[in-house]
């Protein structure tokens, strides 16, 4: 008898970029008065990104003035919001793209006096390998008074984002839509989400009842020279007899 048959092999695409990392989170959040907050984040790496977050109350509007620190990295102000009304809570976050290497003591200063208090986060990231990160151009900030505070919606095109969400509220306990609740000091909340794709989001966080000011924005994690393996990850025959028909 004879015999027909096919070789099958099962292959996959892996993609060797890697994924966002939060490598450390810090906090400088005591609801003290003051128009500067200092955040230290410890053995920073080159290549990383940093974000600095701060949240405040004052009875006269104020806005963040500048982001520095003490090894002279670049920082740039990305989005930031204040309630006009009450007592002017107001939330915000810069960020600082591949900072040096090392301890890095972050200032955040405000355009004048936070009276009834002001507190600073911070968090360093590493970005897929063979990456470029950029801030995406698209933000959104909202106001409320409620249990939910939501930041308004924001639409990403990267397929691999960094999504954060700076926000004062009275006592945040959750957040959804998959984002990470990284930071409560002083009842607000710090939230980010690793690896999102393309898509909108706006995140809910949940929160005892109270004013609210939320805040977010996204970094854009480019492929610089895209790394992936092709796998054979199965092997199958597929035999049948042929069938040889006579002459007539």
């Amino acid at each position: 008898m004879l015999l027909r048959g096919v070789l099958i092999l099962a292959l996959a695409w892996s993609d060797l970029n890697g994924a966002w990392a939060r490598v450390q989170s810090a906090n400088n959040a005591t609801g003290a008065a003051g128009t500067t907050r200092v955040v230290t984040v410890t053995s920073t790496a080159a290549g990383s990104i940093l974000i600095a977050g701060a949240a405040w109350a004052t009875a006269t509007a104020r806005t963040i003035s500048t982001i520095t620190d003490n090894k002279s990295n670049i920082w740039t102000v990305l989005i930031e919001r204040s309630d006009l009304t009450g007592n002017h809570n107001g939330a915000g976050f810069g960020y600082c793209l591949n900072p040096a290497s090392g301890v890095t003591t972050i200032t955040i200063t405000m355009s004048g006096n936070a009276s009834i208090g002001l507190d600073g986060y911070a968090s360093e990231y590493t970005p897929p390998a063979s990456t470029t990160v950029t801030a995406e151009a698209v933000t959104n900030s909202n106001t409320g008074s409620s249990t939910s505070a939501t930041p308004g919606s924001i639409t990403t095109t990267g397929s691999q984002d960094l999504v954060v969400v700076m926000a004062l509220t009275p006592s945040a306990s959750a957040v959804g839509s998959s984002f990470n609740l990284v930071d409560t000091a002083d009842g607000n909340a710090y939230c980010d989400r690793l690896g999102a794709a393309a898509g909108s989001y706006n995140p809910a966080i949940t929160t005892t009842s109270g004013n609210w000011v939320a805040t977010i924005g996204a970094f854009i994690a480019a492929a610089a020279g895209n790394k992936s393996r092709l796998t054979l990850i199965g092997v199958g025959f597929w035999i049948w007899p042929l069938v040889q028909l006579p002459w007539f």
